[in-house]
């Protein structure tokens, strides 16, 4: 069974190891004034390998070292230690950065494909967030070295359905921080063994991240430079993107009835970035909530320093009976509900109970699930307000419903459970819980 190890991505490093980081920076602090160049890498790399999965950490390092205009020494460092430093997709990108801040991506191309090709480097491991738009800071020709890195060493996927491709890009899957400590006890009874359902949350994410990578490469332009691209022709000649294509898929969201208005529930897990594939894909009329909108599609509402305006926009869409997709776990800015999911508190924004209590719309919870060698999507109704029902009761309703919803699929099969990043501090908590029982 694969041992996983990586922390979360947005969270710092945790307290246990607080202390040792904070001597090892003083150490290269020491080192920075007075020691050799050889002392100052070897200060680094003791530095990186606890900055392994912890992003945080890496970018204060870099920080650091900028300061002191001795970034090149990173570099060499994460080349030096490339079997396990370059062996993690996250620090690979940071590595090309690295190389183009300093001018010398062009000579370290070379020397990273000829490593990555040479049989004696794994792929690298891939984290629940690391799909490719995490990357879009990177130039163009790193972020298509990205994609290449992350996919080159799963083999031809040329006519694979995304479940078989999965299947074959599943084995760079790095299963997050205590995810499978936490979560695999909830199938308890249920006749699966731990390394099985490791290997099947493996294969979920892969399918999430291959969905999703693939979506966003068609998305940047129809420049040669992207259609063109290797790693994308072996895409585009595989079946990954024709699961939103199926009829089935079609008659799934032509046959939704929005009349009154209709508030469509999910989250971050699941296959998230499929559900959203599809939904944009086939669902007539619609729009989606989301915190940014660079593509400027005119059926995305956006949230963030606008979020009265964007509760309007929202309620006025549903009064024209509109269809509104809304990942109500995403962070809560304003106003928000605990509510308790299995033994640990979830706390979610009050902004979609809110929106639709006060569009008198309906609600429902949508979400993709594996389906054999297919991925479905599926709605389940839920609350509605009831004549003259106060908010705070309607929203208890709806909580209650949400919560529900979730219980059923972290406990439910592991091929449907690739979680985001949202949902480490839930797994932390709920780590905590357990160690204290």
């Amino acid at each position: 069974m694969k041992k996983n190890h990586r922390a979360d991505d947005d969270e710092g490093e945790p307290a246990s190891g607080a202390d040792g980081n904070a001597v090892k920076f003083r150490a290269l602090a020491v080192s920075l004034r007075n020691g050799t160049g050889r002392e100052i890498v070897e200060s680094i790399a003791d530095i990186v390998d606890s900055a392994l999965g912890n992003r945080r950490l890496l970018k204060r390092i870099e920080d650091v070292l900028a300061r002191q205009d001795k970034s090149v020494l990173l570099l060499q460092c994460l080349w030096r230690n490339r079997a396990t430093q370059l062996n993690d997709l996250f620090q690979l990108g940071r590595f090309m950065s690295l190389c183009a801040a300093a001018g010398t991506y062009d000579v370290w191309r070379p020397k990273l494909f000829r490593w990555l090709e040479s049989g004696n480097a794994p792929s690298p491991r891939y984290y629940n967030s690391d799909t490719l738009k995490t990357f879009a800071g990177l130039a163009r020709e790193q972020l298509l070295d990205v994609f290449t890195a992350k996919y080159c060493g799963a083999g031809d996927l040329t006519g694979l359905s995304l479940a078989q491709a999965a299947a074959k890009v599943a084995a760079g899957a790095d299963i997050a921080y205590a995810y499978g400590d936490v979560l695999f006890p909830l199938r308890a009874g249920r006749g699966m063994d731990r390394g099985t359902w490791d290997e099947q949350v493996r294969c979920a994410i892969a399918a999430d991240h291959c969905a999703t990578d693939w979506d966003f490469i068609r998305s940047l332009d129809e420049q040669a430079s992207v259609a063109e691209h290797p790693m994308a022709k072996m895409f585009a000649a595989s079946n990954i993107g024709a699961e939103r294509e199926r009829p089935e898929v079609e008659a799934f969201f032509r046959g939704i009835d929005t009349t009154g208005g209709l508030v469509l529930c999910t989250f971050h897990g699941s296959h998230f970035g499929l559900l959203k594939i599809m939904y944009e894909r086939w669902m007539a009329d619609h729009f989606v909530i989301k915190q940014s909108n660079k593509e400027n599609r005119p059926n995305v509402i956006v949230t963030g320093k606008t979020k009265d305006t964007a509760a309007f926009a929202a309620i006025k869409a549903l009064m024209k009976n509109r269809a509104l997709l809304i990942a109500a776990d995403g962070p809560p800015g304003g106003q928000a509900s605990e509510v308790a999911v299995f033994d640990a508190v979830a706390k979610f924004a009050d902004g979609t109970p809110r929106i639709a209590y006060e569009a008198g719309a309906r609600t429902s919870w949508l979400t993709v699930l594996r389906d054999g060698e297919h991925f479905k999507p599926v709605i389940e109704f839920g609350p509605r307000r009831k004549g003259k029902e106060s908010f705070e009761d309607f929203r208890g309703r709806w909580l209650t419903f949400f919560a529900a919803r979730i219980e059923d699929l972290l406990s439910g099969d592991p091929a449907n459970l690739a979680l985001r990043h949202q949902w480490q501090n839930y797994v932390r908590k709920r780590s905590r819980i357990e160690a204290a029982a």
